[in-house]
Protein backbone atom coordinates (compact mmCIF):
# COMPACT_ATOMS: atom_id res chain seq x y z
CA UNK A 1 0.00 0.00 0.00
CA UNK A 2 3.01 2.51 1.00
CA UNK A 3 4.26 1.78 -2.40
CA UNK A 4 1.46 3.23 -4.31
CA UNK A 5 0.58 5.89 -1.84
CA UNK A 6 3.59 8.03 -0.86
CA UNK A 7 6.07 8.04 -4.29
CA UNK A 8 9.36 8.91 -1.89
CA UNK A 9 8.81 5.74 -0.28
CA UNK A 10 8.58 4.20 -3.52
CA UNK A 11 11.59 5.71 -5.18
CA UNK A 12 13.49 4.63 -2.10
CA UNK A 13 12.00 1.00 -2.34
CA UNK A 14 12.91 1.11 -6.17
CA UNK A 15 16.89 1.63 -5.55
CA UNK A 16 17.08 -1.07 -3.14
CA UNK A 17 16.09 -3.83 -5.85
CA UNK A 18 18.66 -5.74 -7.65
CA UNK A 19 19.44 -4.03 -11.28
CA UNK A 20 17.91 -7.30 -12.86
CA UNK A 21 14.75 -6.68 -11.14
CA UNK A 22 14.37 -2.54 -11.30
CA UNK A 23 14.61 -3.32 -15.50
CA UNK A 24 10.95 -5.44 -14.87
CA UNK A 25 9.65 -3.63 -12.65
CA UNK A 26 6.53 -0.99 -13.45
CA UNK A 27 7.53 0.98 -10.08
CA UNK A 28 9.78 3.82 -11.72
CA UNK A 29 6.94 4.54 -14.28
CA UNK A 30 4.89 5.36 -11.44
CA UNK A 31 5.26 8.81 -11.10
CA UNK A 32 1.63 9.55 -9.07
CA UNK A 33 0.23 9.43 -5.22
CA UNK A 34 -2.74 6.94 -4.71
CA UNK A 35 -5.35 8.23 -2.38
CA UNK A 36 -6.99 5.84 0.19
CA UNK A 37 -9.82 5.99 -1.85
CA UNK A 38 -7.94 4.86 -4.78
CA UNK A 39 -6.04 2.08 -2.89
CA UNK A 40 -9.50 0.92 -1.42
CA UNK A 41 -10.55 0.56 -4.92
CA UNK A 42 -7.54 -1.29 -6.24
CA UNK A 43 -7.32 -3.57 -2.86
CA UNK A 44 -10.81 -4.28 -2.09
CA UNK A 45 -13.71 -3.73 -4.64
CA UNK A 46 -12.24 -4.29 -7.74
CA UNK A 47 -10.35 -7.87 -6.67
CA UNK A 48 -14.11 -8.90 -5.15
CA UNK A 49 -15.87 -7.86 -8.24
CA UNK A 50 -13.33 -10.34 -10.38
CA UNK A 51 -14.06 -12.96 -7.93
CA UNK A 52 -17.50 -12.74 -8.23
CA UNK A 53 -18.10 -11.94 -4.98
CA UNK A 54 -20.81 -9.38 -5.52
CA UNK A 55 -21.45 -8.79 -1.37
CA UNK A 56 -17.69 -8.00 -1.32
CA UNK A 57 -15.94 -4.46 -1.30
CA UNK A 58 -18.67 -2.16 -1.25
CA UNK A 59 -20.72 -1.15 1.51
CA UNK A 60 -23.85 -0.98 -0.09
CA UNK A 61 -27.68 -2.79 0.43
CA UNK A 62 -26.67 -6.30 0.21
CA UNK A 63 -22.64 -5.93 0.88
CA UNK A 64 -21.28 -8.07 4.06
CA UNK A 65 -20.69 -5.45 6.14
CA UNK A 66 -16.80 -6.52 6.76
CA UNK A 67 -15.27 -3.19 7.71
CA UNK A 68 -12.04 -2.22 8.51
CA UNK A 69 -11.46 1.23 10.28
CA UNK A 70 -7.58 2.92 10.25
CA UNK A 71 -6.73 5.83 12.28
CA UNK A 72 -5.53 8.40 9.77
CA UNK A 73 -1.70 8.73 9.32
CA UNK A 74 0.56 10.00 7.08
CA UNK A 75 2.85 6.62 7.24
CA UNK A 76 0.52 4.30 5.63
CA UNK A 77 2.50 1.14 6.36
CA UNK A 78 2.17 1.97 10.36
CA UNK A 79 -1.47 2.99 9.19
CA UNK A 80 -2.10 -0.14 7.63
CA UNK A 81 -0.36 -2.37 10.53
CA UNK A 82 -2.63 -2.10 13.43
CA UNK A 83 -6.42 -1.37 12.46
CA UNK A 84 -8.57 0.76 14.92
CA UNK A 85 -11.64 -1.72 14.38
CA UNK A 86 -12.63 -4.92 12.51
CA UNK A 87 -15.53 -5.68 12.12
CA UNK A 88 -17.41 -9.03 10.18
CA UNK A 89 -20.87 -9.09 9.21
CA UNK A 90 -21.27 -6.04 11.04
CA UNK A 91 -20.02 -7.55 14.38
CA UNK A 92 -17.11 -6.40 16.41
CA UNK A 93 -14.29 -8.56 16.30
CA UNK A 94 -11.32 -6.77 16.90
CA UNK A 95 -10.57 -3.38 18.71
CA UNK A 96 -7.06 -2.01 18.90
CA UNK A 97 -5.42 -5.62 18.39
CA UNK A 98 -7.71 -7.25 20.88
CA UNK A 99 -9.92 -9.77 19.45
CA UNK A 100 -13.69 -9.33 20.83
CA UNK A 101 -15.39 -12.29 19.28
CA UNK A 102 -14.96 -15.32 17.04
CA UNK A 103 -15.86 -14.48 13.36
CA UNK A 104 -18.45 -16.74 11.78
CA UNK A 105 -19.09 -17.19 8.00
CA UNK A 106 -17.84 -19.27 5.15
CA UNK A 107 -14.39 -19.85 3.95
CA UNK A 108 -13.57 -19.53 0.04
CA UNK A 109 -11.58 -22.20 -1.36
CA UNK A 110 -8.67 -21.73 -3.50
CA UNK A 111 -9.51 -22.45 -7.33
CA UNK A 112 -6.30 -24.28 -8.83
CA UNK A 113 -5.47 -24.73 -12.03
CA UNK A 114 -6.18 -28.41 -13.84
Amino acid sequence: MQLLGDESFRRDAFRRIHPAVQKHSPLASLSREYSIQELCIITRAAPAKIAGLPQKGHLGVGADADITLYRPNHQLAEMFAMPAAVYKSGRLVNEDGHCRCLPTGQHLRALHAQ
